[in-house]
């Protein structure tokens, strides 16, 4: 059943999954900054993602693709303004509702492009890793704490493409360096 046009506790409009506004899926306020709401989706989109959550995958991966989708929507300041005033996201002609055709391909890319290839592959719980990607022709570095909060800033670019990772915990620090 259609859920557009109804408001959640956030007064966004429902999501195409019929949980709450992109805003609840996300667990930010509709005044979130561009910043504030890469966090939220990272941290939602490692604790969700169906290789973290062995035993579970069905549930995580339905997750996994309804913050994915919230992301993709709340990023884009065009596509956002539109979901905030009509309930629509300004992809396509049809307006916020289940089964609006976001899938797992989708979220996948979209969580490479905030990850890279492997840095995610390395984090658990308990953990923090560093890593450096490319990301629109810009060299990222990119912090995931042990709570799964993380951080990223933007690095000088000599050109080329390489992965840098760090990881440490209890098991101590292990380094892995690619170049292309």
């Amino acid at each position: 059943s259609s859920s557009s046009g109804s408001k959640s506790s956030t007064g966004g409009i429902i999501s195409s999954t019929g949980c709450g506004s992109y805003y609840d899926v996300l667990e930010i306020q509709r005044t979130a900054t561009q910043r504030e709401i890469r966090a939220a989706y990272r941290a939602a989109a490692l604790q969700w993602h169906p290789d973290k959550n062995v035993g579970n995958e069905k549930e995580a991966e339905r997750r996994f693709i309804e913050i994915s989708e919230a992301f993709s929507v709340l990023r884009d300041e065009t596509a956002r303004r539109q979901y905030d005033s009509s309930g629509t996201t300004g992809r396509g002609s049809s307006s916020v509702r289940r089964g609006s055709g976001f899938d797992f391909n989708q979220a996948s890319e979209l969580f490479k492009e905030n990850f890279g290839e492997t840095l995610w592959k390395h984090w658990s719980p308990g953990q923090e890793i560093t890593g450096v990607l490319q990301r629109h022709g810009k060299r990222i570095s990119v912090t995931i704490h042990p709570d799964g909060s993380s951080e990223e800033h933007e690095e000088d670019s000599a050109g080329g493409s390489y992965t840098y990772v760090k990881s440490g915990g209890s098991g101590g620090t292990s380094v892995s360096v690619s170049f292309s």
